[in-house]
Formats: C-alpha cells, sequence, structure tokens
C-alpha cells in the first residue's frame, strides 16, 4: 500500500519590528551622510577664486611687458583658504608694474610684490630719461646692473681726485651692449654680457647739471643691493 505524504504548511516567522526600524534608520542615515557629501562638495566648488599665479622665476626689477605677461603669468581657480591678502587677479593688472621681489614658479601673485612704474616716476619733478656709457668694468661696484636695479653715481675729479656724489637711488630703466642690444633680467645673469650703456630718470632741473658732472671726471656707479 502507498503512502502518502502528508506536507504542513510552514509557520510563517514574524518579522521582529525592531529590526526593520533598525534598518530604515540605517537607509535614512545613509541617505542624509550622502547628500551632506553632496553638498559639501558644491560648497568648495564654489568657494575659489581666481588668482593669477607665476609659471616661472621672475627677477627682482623685471619690466612687466606684454610678453613677459603672456609667457610668465597665468589665470587659476584655486580655494578661498589658499588666497592670500591683496591678491591679483587678473593678468591686465600686471601691465605698467615692475618687480619689487624674487618671484618664484607657482607662487600666487599680491600687489605688494609689485611697483607701478608710473610711481617711481612720480617721485621726480619732470622726469627725463638719461643715459651714461661705461666704459670700463671698474666704474661699477656692486655686480651686474640690469634693468630694474637701483644705482648711486659720482664723479672723481680727474685734476683733485675728489669723489663727489651726484645723484641718489635711481631707478635703471634700461641696460644695453655696446651694439645697443637691450639686456633683460636673467637668474643666470653670467649668460649675459655686462651692460656698455645704463638709461635712468632724473629731475627735468638737474639734466644740463648732471650732463656738466659727469664730463668734468671719472663716472663711478655703485649698485644698491
Amino acid at each position: 500500500m502507498k503512502r502518502i505524504k502528508i506536507r504542513y504548511p510552514k509557520e510563517k516567522r514574524k518579522k521582529n519590528p525592531a529590526w526593520r526600524f533598525l534598518f530604515s534608520f540605517f537607509m535614512a542615515f545613509l541617505v542624509f551622510l550622502l547628500l551632506l557629501m553632496l553638498e559639501a562638495g558644491i560648497q568648495n566648488k564654489e568657494e575659489e577664486k581666481q588668482v593669477v599665479m607665476a609659471v616661472a622665476d621672475i627677477p627682482k626689477g623685471t619690466e612687466l611687458s606684454d610678453e613677459i605677461i603672456a609667457n610668465s603669468f597665468r589665470e587659476i581657480y584655486v580655494p578661498v583658504s589658499y588666497v592670500p591678502d591683496q591678491v591679483i587677479e587678473d593678468r591686465k593688472q600686471l601691465a605698467g608694474n615692475i618687480t619689487e621681489e624674487e618671484i618664484c614658479e607657482r607662487e600666487i601673485l599680491t600687489i605688494p610684490k609689485l611697483c607701478e612704474l608710473s610711481a617711481l616716476l612720480e617721485e621726480l619733478e619732470e622726469p627725463v630719461e638719461v643715459s651714461v656709457s661705461v666704459t670700463d668694468l671698474s666704474q661699477v661696484v656692486g655686480g651686474i646692473i640690469r634693468a630694474g636695479d637701483r644705482i648711486n653715481l659720482s664723479v672723481t675729479d680727474r685734476e683733485t681726485g675728489v669723489n663727489e656724489r651726484i645723484i641718489s637711488n635711481v631707478y635703471v630703466s634700461g641696460a644695453f651692449t655696446s651694439s645697443g642690444n637691450r639686456l633683460d633680467r636673467v637668474r643666470t645673469e653670467q649668460e649675459q654680457p655686462p651692460a656698455t650703456v645704463l638709461n635712468f630718470w632724473i629731475p627735468k632741473a638737474m639734466e644740463q647739471a648732471f650732463n656738466e658732472e659727469i664730463n668734468s671726471g671719472l663716472l663711478r656707479i655703485s649698485k644698491i643691493q
């Protein structure tokens, strides 16, 4: 006689309400955490500012020409927490300026690092640009002179041998070779020859006296460090 197996329905397990509550709470917390992370990411992206950064080393006293501005600086965005005080935001602000200090590659540029050329000329009453020739390297004290340097000039009288200061702390606007080639400021200045002609500004009122003075004896030029 064949046996008949009777299958009884399994008793359904009752779900634990506490477990369902914990699972729901965990999922809600996870969604909340993801929303916080998304909001923080959006906020961080918004808290950025455009700044000007140097992409090359720029020596002190460099006149920022259009070519130097185009090749040596870039506009980038950085987090606000990295932005220094008096930051420069646009490369257009660099035109007509001279570097007051050496600027290193990847440095964010600030206003105190620069000096306006017009501000230098405002120190002089009716400024005029004059030139002097350097015929002997012994006339120069303090190192190689380039545009952007400050110098003192004196003259040693040929007859008496007395040395007299004729002008102090003048800004060199240009340095040239004997053939008229302008000498740029570079970090390895030994790659370029010494300047034989220097241009600088003086007040118009002293132009005549200045020319008479430098023709009366041997010119001495001291670079201000």
